[in-house]
């Protein structure tokens, strides 16, 4: 559970649909764009999380209609 949609009773009532606009959104930017790493070998931080070095840069390119 997204603490500040809160919980309970008193959960906020646009849990789902921004649940379900998010889920929407990241399935067309899967769907309609390639995407490539700019560095690919960036190495990783390793502290109380991994993460990448350098933020992970990505290029996004839009896809040929088929």
């Amino acid at each position: 559970m997204y603490v500040p949609f809160g919980g309970g009773q008193r959960a906020c009532p646009g849990n789902d649909y921004a649940r379900v606009s998010l889920s929407l959104i990241i399935h067309h930017l899967v769907m309609n764009y390639r995407w490539s790493m700019l560095v690919p070998d960036e190495p990783v931080v390793r502290s109380a999380f991994a993460y990448p070095a350098m933020n992970l840069p990505i290029k996004i390119f839009k896809k040929e209609a088929a």
